[in-house]
Formats: structure tokens, C-alpha cells, sequence
């Protein structure tokens, strides 16, 4: 059992090294990217990747402050599944109610990895390629999808 101090060490020690790994993978339009900060140029609509107990998601989500742009944004982004799915090669978990039986906290498209463990390092070559394969999907969803949320960028 880690001190809560020792464990919020060793999250920062993980998605420290996964952004590491990630720095010299350039994005689908051949940018530098900050894939854990990942800005899509949509305010409310953002990749979400997190590891609590023995699962880990990725994904896209909205979360915008107003509820009638945040149910804009969600519609939106569900007309676009069959693009996600097209480019992506997999089928997405969609969310649009929040919480989930996988704890996923925002609406939108997740990928789940179940059974592994942020805390143990042995699990982390298995989140690291979740996590790369994931946001490279991702990113090379919205460097096409972006355009249907021109409407929202600010």
C-alpha cells in the first residue's frame, strides 16, 4: 500500500514517461503535439485518458461549461461514429450520460483497458501502447473531424 504522497508520485512518474514516449510521435497532420494536454482547438471537447484501480480508458470527450453548447457538441460528435470507427479499425464505447459501469466520468467515445494498474510497473508497457495506439487513433479522427466543429472554435 503506497502513502497517498507516494502514490500521487508514482501516477506523475507514469504519465511522465508516457509523454516521453509519446514527444517524438508527430500527429497525423505532422505537428509536435502535446498528447497528454491534447488541444483540439474545440473548447469543451477534449482527449481524456486516465488509470484508476485496474482499468484505464481513452477517448474524446465533451465537457463543455453550457449545457445547450455541451449538448451541441455531444450530437455532434455522435453523427461522426461511423468515421471514428471507419478510421479507427474498432468499435468505440459510446457514452453520453456521464458515469458508466467503467467509471468513465464524461460523455463521448472510450476505449477500455481492464485489468491493469497505473501503480504497478510491470503493467505500464501494456498502458503505454493502450494509451499510444489510442491517441494516434484519435488524432488522426479529429485531424478530419475537426472540421464539423468549425462552428465551436473559439
Amino acid at each position: 500500500m503506497y502513502s497517498k504522497e507516494a502514490a500521487s508520485a508514482k501516477r506523475r512518474e507514469f504519465w511522465t514517461k508516457l509523454g516521453q514516449f509519446m514527444q517524438p510521435v508527430p500527429s497525423a497532420d505532422g505537428f509536435k503535439v502535446n498528447w497528454i494536454n491534447y488541444k483540439t482547438g474545440v473548447k469543451g471537447v477534449r482527449f481524456k485518458l486516465d488509470a484508476i484501480d485496474k482499468k484505464a480508458w481513452c477517448g474524446i470527450a465533451v465537457d463543455h461549461k453550457d449545457p445547450d453548447i455541451n449538448s451541441l457538441l455531444l450530437e455532434q460528435l455522435k453523427e461522426l461514429r461511423r468515421m471514428l470507427e471507419s478510421e479507427t479499425g474498432k468499435e468505440w464505447i459510446f457514452n453520453d450520460t456521464g458515469d458508466n459501469k467503467y467509471g468513465i466520468p464524461l460523455p463521448g467515445y472510450y476505449q477500455v483497458l481492464e485489468g491493469v494498474k497505473v501503480m504497478n510497473e510491470n503493467d505500464w508497457p501494456e498502458l503505454i501502447s493502450f494509451f499510444k495506439q489510442n491517441l494516434i487513433d484519435l488524432d488522426e479522427f479529429w485531424s478530419t473531424a475537426n472540421y464539423a466543429f468549425e462552428i465551436f472554435k473559439s
